[in-house]
C-alpha cells in the first residue's frame, strides 16, 4: 500500500459530523491503532499470493487424476470446483486485505490532523483572555475535524462496500459417489445380532462323504443353587440337553463310535443316626443314569 490514498468516489461522501463536538470528534480516533489494521491487511494480501497458488496447484493436481468410473468422474468435478472456490478465496483476501490498508491509512492520516490542536482543551478557564483564546481554538479544530472525520466515514464506507461486494467461497464437501464403498459384511451378519439368547447353527462338513449337517447350539446356564436364571424378558431359561446327530453317510472306519454311555451304580450311602437325634443333613444319593442319551 502507498502512502498516498486511492481516489475517493463521490458516492461515498458523507457529512455525518456537521453537528458533533470536537471533543466527540477527538475521541472517536484517540486510542485506535492504525497501523495494527494496516498489518493485518498486509497480511491477507500477501496470504492472497499463496491461495492463488494452492488452486492453481490444486486444479493441475485433479487433472491428471487417472481414476476411472463414476467415481472418478465425481472426484474430478467436485475437485475442479474446490480448486475454484479456493481462487475465489484468494480474490477475496487480497479484497479484505486492500480495504484495511486503505481505512488503515485513512484513519493515521486523519487522526494526526485530529489530535494536532493541543491548545484545545476541554477545561474552562476563570481568565476572561485564556477562556476567549481556548474557545476559539476549539472551534478551529472542530472547523478542521469535520472535513477530515467526514473522508474517514467515506473511507470506511468504501471498504466496507468493497469487501461485501465480493462473492464469498463456497466450499462443497465431497460427494458420495468419490467416497470408498462401505457396505460390506459385518461380524453381524454371519453371527447374528447381539443379544440372539437362542443361539446359533452351525454347518458341518464330512470329510469322507462331502455331505453336510447342522449343529444347533443352544446356550443356557444353571447356576450352582439349581435356580435358572432368566431371560430379559423374565422368562425362566431351562437347561435343554441337545442332540447332535451323527453326519450322515459318514463311512465308521475308526472303530471308536460310542454308541451307549452307561455310568457304573452309584453307591447308596447309609449312615446310622445318633440315638435321639436327627438323620445327618447330606446329599442323596442321585442317579445320573437317565441324564445321558445315547450318541
Amino acid at each position: 500500500m502507498g502512502e498516498k490514498l486511492p481516489p475517493l468516489n463521490a458516492c461515498y461522501n458523507t457529512s455525518d459530523f456537521e453537528n458533533a463536538s470536537y471533543q466527540e470528534m477527538l475521541n472517536m480516533v484517540t486510542g485506535v491503532n492504525a497501523t495494527a489494521i494496516m498489518a493485518r491487511g498486509t497480511a491477507l494480501v500477501d496470504a492472497q499470493t499463496e491461495i492463488e497458488k494452492i488452486g492453481t496447484e490444486l486444479k493441475e493436481h485433479v487433472g491428471r487424476t487417472t481414476w476411472k468410473g463414476a467415481g472418478g468422474d465425481a472426484f474430478r468435478e467436485w475437485g475442479n470446483d474446490f480448486a475454484k472456490e479456493t481462487l475465489k478465496l484468494a480474490d477475496y483476501a487480497g479484497t479484505a486485505g486492500s480495504s484495511l490498508q486503505t481505512a488503515g491509512q485513512a484513519l493515521s492520516e486523519v487522526a494526526k490532523v485530529v489530535q494536532g490542536h493541543p491548545d484545545a482543551v476541554a477545561m474552562c478557564y476563570a481568565d476572561e483572555a485564556k477562556e476567549k483564546a481556548r474557545i476559539k481554538a476549539v472551534e478551529t479544530a472542530r472547523n478542521e475535524a469535520i472535513p477530515q472525520m467526514n473522508k474517514l466515514a467515506s473511507y470506511y464506507m468504501m471498504a466496507e462496500q468493497s469487501i461485501s461486494s465480493q462473492e464469498e467461497p463456497n466450499f462443497k464437501p465431497l460427494p458420495n459417489a468419490a467416497l470408498p464403498d462401505t457396505s460390506v459384511d459385518t461380524w453381524q451378519t454371519g453371527y447374528g445380532s447381539p443379544g440372539n439368547a437362542s443361539g446359533s447353527t452351525d454347518s458341518v462338513t464330512s470329510p469322507q462323504s462331502g455331505h453336510t449337517s447342522t449343529v444347533d447350539h443352544q446356550y443356557s446356564t444353571v447356576r450352582p443353587d439349581g435356580v435358572s436364571p432368566s431371560s430379559p424378558d423374565g422368562t425362566p431359561v431351562g437347561h435343554t440337553p441337545q442332540h447332535v446327530g451323527a453326519v450322515p453317510g459318514a463311512p465308521d472306519t475308526t472303530g471308536t463310535n460310542i454308541d451307549t454311555v452307561t455310568m457304573p451304580d452309584a453307591p447308596t450311602p447309609t449312615t446310622t443316626p445318633p440315638t435321639g437325634g436327627f438323620p445327618p443333613q447330606g446329599r442323596q444319593a442321585v442317579d445320573t443314569r437317565h441324564l445321558f442319551r445315547r450318541w
